[in-house]
């Protein structure tokens, strides 16, 4: 990405990337707000999830601002995550809900009961969702809970693993989850300062 913020670059192994401090220019009559993630569709546009209104705001690869979208749809902004299909997983933390938009901004699935905390049950501040390639949803779930999710393509329940603890299968705040080319899941367990990697099956 190009800009004119000071630049550093570090070097992981292959590619450089460059770390640009004012990306994104962004219309004065936006309010500034905290960023929580970003995610990059498949065009290359990059959605950033704020913690304010509006929730998401949509930048070039350049830079250039495109649009915002989500105003009034999201209580607590917390994670972001774009699938296959170019579909928005944005993870409301404190509403206890995972909210889908299309690209243009539009709400096309919710799962979870809005405002209503579960015990060990979907959702309590969930944190992130995942989409693995057969369109299976991995849920993060989160600071309420200790625990994942999945769930099918539709948004249906399917499974749950994990419990309060430091040993395996064991969370303390599972705070992302990511699903690899390996068809592995991958847990940051925040407050254990680690990450679990389990197959499909929770093992």
């Amino acid at each position: 990405m190009s800009g004119s913020g000071d630049v550093g670059y570090v070097s992981l192994g292959g590619p450089r990337y460059a770390v640009e401090r004012n990306f994104g220019r962004t219309p004065s009559d936006l309010s500034p707000a905290r960023i929580s993630q970003v995610a990059v569709e498949s065009s290359g546009r990059v959605h950033v999830l704020r913690r304010g209104e509006p929730p998401v705001i949509v930048y070039e690869p350049d830079g250039g601002f495109v649009r915002s979208y989500g105003a009034g749809e999201i209580f607590d902004s917390h994670g972001i995550s774009i699938d296959t299909w170019d579909r928005v997983w944005v993870a409301d933390r404190d509403a206890h809900q995972i909210v889908v938009f299309d690209l243009s901004g539009r709400p096309v699935l919710r799962i979870g009961e809005r405002h209503s905390p579960n015990w060990e049950a979907p959702f309590n501040h969930p944190t992130r969702a995942a989409v693995a390639p057969d369109g299976a949803i991995f849920v993060a779930d989160g600071y309420g809970n200790a625990r994942i999710h999945e769930f099918s393509p539709e948004g249906d329940w399917r499974s749950s693993f994990g419990e309060i603890g430091v040993g395996q299968r064991q969370f303390m705040t599972p705070h992302s989850v990511i699903v690899d080319r390996q068809q592995r899941l991958l847990v940051c367990d925040r407050e254990n300062d680690r990450v679990q990697v389990f197959n499909r099956d929770g093992q």
